[in-house]
This record gives structure tokens, C-alpha cells and sequence, in this order.
């Protein structure tokens, strides 16, 4: 990641999410954006084994143009053909993150581009998510459900 993609990255985390209720960023909801952090590094380096642990056993992963991944297995097998392959940039505009009980939700820009290690040909995606969060029972936060789609208000160039 570029130190301007970390910046606005960063910036969009501090700046911090629209919440329903108005009220202050608590812990549940720092604790989620910092999953999402997370989940960019370890995307961007192919660390395997940390972007598992951030999904339930029987996550499903739904991302535009492509069947939904179901369960660990299949999105392992996606992560490993595209995590860590080649110069990955994301931009994350985090919209709003809510907390209900141990369900959570959070929806996001995203603006994602990568050039592959055997190419000079850059691949950018754009679009929105919303993932869905469950607490487990050692009340640690991981994904049950992912959903990208292209949206036509989320385009390049990233903000």
C-alpha cells in the first residue's frame, strides 16, 4: 500500500463511521475497524493463515461476478490465488458500522487496484461492501458474511 492509500486509509478510520445512534465509536466498533486494518495487510501480503482467522468456519464471501465462496475452504482457495500476488492498493471509506448485540455490520467504499507480479497491467475494482460480524464465544470478532458489489457512486478515482 502506497503511504497516501495508509494515509487516507488511516484518515477514513479516524475520521470514523457514520452510526446510527449518533453516539461515539465504542470499543465493539474500534475493534471492528481495526479487523478491517488487518484484513488489508494480511491481504496485501498473503498472510494466509491471519485472513482466515478473521472468518467464521461457515463464512460465506459473496463477490460481485463471482459465485459466493461458502466455508473456510473456499475462501481459502480464492485468498490463495489472489492475496499477495503482485502491488495492492485499497482505499476504504468506511459509511457506518453498527453494533447489536453479538451481530455487527459494516458498510464501506472500496476502491481496490493491484498489478500482478508478471504484468504491468493494472486490475482495479470499485464498489461497496457489507460485511456482517459475529461475536464468538471467546468474544473475539471474525466475518460470517462479505458482500462486494459494484455500485455507480463508488468509481475511480479513489477520494
Amino acid at each position: 500500500m502506497s503511504s497516501m492509500t495508509s494515509r487516507l486509509f488511516i484518515a477514513a478510520l479516524l475520521a470514523g463511521p457514520v452510526v446510527a445512534s449518533g453516539s461515539t465509536i465504542g470499543a465493539d466498533q474500534a475493534e471492528i475497524e481495526a479487523l478491517g486494518h488487518t484484513w488489508i495487510e494480511a491481504f496485501r501480503s498473503g498472510d494466509l493463515e491471519t485472513l482466515m482467522s478473521l472468518y467464521e468456519p461457515d463464512a460465506i464471501v459473496a463477490l460481485h461476478g463471482k459465485p459466493a465462496l461458502r466455508g473456510l475452504s473456499e475462501v481459502r482457495d480464492y485468498m490463495a490465488s489472489a492475496a499477495g500476488r503482485g502491488d495492492i492498493e485499497f482505499v476504504v471509506d468506511l459509511e457506518r458500522i453498527e453494533v447489536h448485540g453479538d451481530l455487527a455490520y459494516l458498510v464501506s467504499g472500496y476502491w481496490f487496484s493491484v498489478t500482478p507480479e508478471d504484468s504491468d497491467e493494472v486490475i482495479r475494482d470499485s464498489g461497496r461492501s457489507v460485511l456482517i460480524f459475529r461475536r464468538g464465544d471467546d468474544g473475539r470478532w471474525r466475518i460470517a458474511v462479505d458482500i462486494d458489489q459494484s455500485t455507480p457512486d463508488v468509481v475511480f478515482p479513489a477520494p
